[in-house]
């Protein structure tokens, strides 16, 4: 099988020179050739493919690439929100990734705890990596702040969901 990815060529730069992600591609026999913005990745297991994909795009979205390789385990899993799909406008774009980040990032932050996730604001897109219930969670929280609503409610539908996922998981095991 064989994807391709266009990432930020800084991004891509970067990536050249993180010797523990190529590794982690590399283990689950997933072969990289990076040339220039284009990643093009071939592997025979479509899983392992689709994993490395998302390390390597979460990686472009700004995070580190300790946080891209929980990736590789199947429990987590990354979300990416584009704000074009809640505005056109590039002046609505600034004013609503800054509602998402909050004075001092201290929404985003809070936002981060309460879901056990972690956020990164970057160019036109929010992401998200977290365990897949929980960035379920955060996505849903994310996606209530670019509709407006305000911050103690979308904290308190974000708390209770998070408790509720809890406690059936706790039932689960």
């Amino acid at each position: 099988m064989h994807e391709e990815l266009t990432i930020v060529k800084s991004r891509a730069e970067r990536l050249e020179k993180e010797k523990k992600l190529l590794e982690a591609a590399k283990d689950l026999g997933v072969s990289l050739d990076i040339d220039g913005n284009t990643v093009s990745m071939d592997s025979d297991s479509a899983s392992n493919l689709m994993m490395v994909k998302d390390m390597i795009l979460a990686f472009s979205r700004g995070f580190s690439p300790e946080m891209a390789r929980q990736l590789l385990n199947e429990d987590y899993s990354l979300v990416v929100i584009n704000i074009n799909d809640y505005t056109k406008s590039n002046k609505r774009q600034i004013q609503l990734k800054g509602r998402v980040i909050g004075r001092h990032g201290l929404i985003k932050e809070k936002l981060g705890k309460l879901t056990m996730c972690s956020l990164r604001v970057y160019g036109k897109t929010i992401s998200i990596i977290g365990q897949y219930e929980y960035a379920s969670i955060a996505e849903s929280g994310v996606e209530m702040l670019l509709k407006g609503m305000n911050f103690e409610s979308v904290f308190k539908i974000v708390g209770n969901k998070v408790k509720e996922a809890y406690i059936n998981h706790g039932r689960d095991s």
